[in-house]
């Protein structure tokens, strides 16, 4: 039942994404204009990045040890989301093939599904640390090095043969994956320059924005109905006509 519920919001959910990554677009110059006037955190973060594409270039992409580590983090995001959505977890497998799987009860849904290409889980770790201890050069490239592996992996499953993605289906994603990237990105930027008020403001933009839609919607219905019932006689009418009629 639970499972059921959470795909029948697939297209409201995929509607309001749509929305809120309109309104984060809006959003990212200024976050992007803030992390750039933060030297010590943007170069050391892009020296990461370029690090970690130029290492997969040369070296990782034949590494069994990366392959693996790229599948387990593709698993591990279903099993999260799993988790989150109340759902159970039997069996998690992963290989250096490229080839993985979890076992969920109850069939499972699309959040589950489409966790792994829309999450930066390979972002958490890094995370935690800025929350727990105070950022160095070091570190903006420990987060650059994480966030490399996280567009490589998740630009390699992206493709239109990826059975999740097949399950979801295509128009749902095409909503969904690229209202999510942004969102992310906004997000991302916010925690590294420790500003989320762009998050924060195209959620409330997005939210404004459906909540006016709904109430014009539900007034132009009530604009609609309100005529038919303006034609119909008043009830002090009708009862003072039965009194004539009883005094005849």
């Amino acid at each position: 039942m639970r499972n059921a519920i959470i795909d029948i919001l697939k297209w409201p959910v995929a509607f309001f994404s749509l929305v809120f990554a309109w309104f984060a677009t809006a959003q990212l110059p200024a976050q992007v204009i803030a992390l750039l006037n933060q030297q010590t955190v943007w170069i050391p973060l892009v020296i990461g990045v370029l690090s970690y594409f130029f290492m997969w270039r040369f070296w990782l992409r034949t590494n069994r040890t990366v392959a693996w580590a790229a599948v387990l983090e593709h698993e591990l995001t279903h099993v999260i989301a799993s988790l989150v959505t109340f759902n159970g977890v039997h069996r998690l497998q992963a290989d250096s093939c490229g080839s993985g799987h979890i076992a969920v009860s109850n069939n499972g849904n699309w959040i589950i599904l489409a966790a792994p290409y829309v999450f930066p889980t390979a972002l958490l770790i890094p995370g935690m640390l800025l929350a727990t201890a105070h950022p160095s050069w070091a570190y903006y490239c420990f987060f650059g090095l994480a966030l490399g592996f996280h567009i490589q992996s998740t630009c390699a499953e992206t493709h239109f043969a990826q059975t999740d993605l097949k399950k979801i289906g295509w128009p749902a994603v095409m909503l969904l994956l690229p209202a999510y990237h942004i969102i992310f990105a906004l997000c991302v930027i916010g925690v590294l320059i420790g500003n989320q008020n762009g998050l924060l403001q195209a959620w409330k933009r997005a939210g404004d924005t459906l909540s006016w839609t709904a109430s014009s919607a539900i007034h132009s219905n009530r604009k609609q109905v309100s005529p038919s019932l303006s034609t119909k006689e008043p009830l002090s009418h009708l009862v003072e006509k039965h009194r004539l009629k009883g005094m005849e």
